[in-house]
């Protein structure tokens, strides 16, 4: 059987709707095929990804629409195909494929389709998604490059390399008073390098990481406090707080899936909420 995927819209997940899937027919001891159809980089990355997959078979490169259409594929196991918006997925499958569209409202399932998975949804729902939080993390040194930073001091644990949170230092706060740092998990804190209490406060908590604004060198007792703190790292940028945010805004809930942690992320997420079923 061979599953064509398409979203609705560019960003909308398809790779990890694709990946989601592969895993539920694992789950069932189906033999699974990955294929992305696409030339441009995210298509590369996506069929590197699909690539490195436990108990898939998938290339390392993506493939044109008239290379998929030479392509023998058997039909005794399941096949799944990414394709990209602009092409016409009726010209590539036959009557007895499915075809799935990713999107990221409600909506009817159009004509052409055999079902619509919601992904990105604020809410559960039939065959659908809910934002997640380490689906939409984002690697700790993709955020240091966005924000041209120095890293003075890096985490003697090189799991802690995730962020699931941007935090912004508040412009009071008690030091002593961790409470408003310990929120969240796997968080990444901005705050100038001058105020040296809310620094000092961040590392008082578990931070996976403190980013210094404004390019000033951190006060000495900062880097005092790092002895005592290995495993949060440390970075310094020389923009503003709210340029750091920016550019870390521009970056963030669009990473693509490429660690393991979110690949078994997606693959549970899915297995608890689409019934195959209903695509078959």
């Amino acid at each position: 059987m061979k599953y064509f995927v398409q979203g609705n819209k560019n960003r909308v997940g398809v790779s990890t709707i694709c990946i989601g899937m592969a895993g539920a027919f694992n789950a069932q001891g189906k033999d699974v095929s990955l294929f992305r159809i696409g030339s441009d980089e995210a298509a590369e990355h996506d069929a590197q990804t699909f690539a490195h997959i436990d108990n898939v078979t998938a290339s390392s490169e993506p493939i044109s629409a008239e290379q998929f259409t030479t392509t023998e594929i058997s039909n005794d196991g399941i096949s799944i195909i990414e394709v990209p918006q602009d092409i016409d997925v009726q010209q590539l499958s036959q009557v007895d494929d499915r075809k799935i569209l990713v999107s990221d409202m409600a909506m009817e399932i159009p004509a052409g389709f055999d079902g619509v998975i919601r992904n990105h949804s604020l809410k559960p729902g039939p065959n659908t998604i809910v934002e997640n939080s380490i689906l939409s993390s984002t690697d700790l040194g993709v955020i240091l490059d966005a924000t041209d930073a120095r890293v003075i001091s890096s985490s003697s644990d090189a799991n802690r390399d995730v962020i699931e949170t941007i935090m912004i230092g508040p412009i009071s706060h008690d030091a002593t008073d961790s409470s408003y740092f310990n929120k969240f998990q796997n968080k990444l804190i901005l705050t100038r390098s001058e105020k040296v209490d809310l620094v000092l406060g961040a590392m008082a908590g578990d931070t996976t990481c403190i980013l210094l604004t404004g390019g000033n060198e951190p006060s000495p007792y900062i880097i005092d406090r790092l002895f005592g703190n290995p495993e949060t790292t440390l970075a310094i940028t020389n923009y503003t707080t709210n340029e750091a945010m920016e550019k870390i805004g521009s970056i963030v809930g669009v990473q693509q899936i490429n660690s393991e942690k979110k690949i078994t992320e997606i693959t549970k997420l899915f297995h608890e909420a689409i019934d195959l079923k209903d695509f078959s």
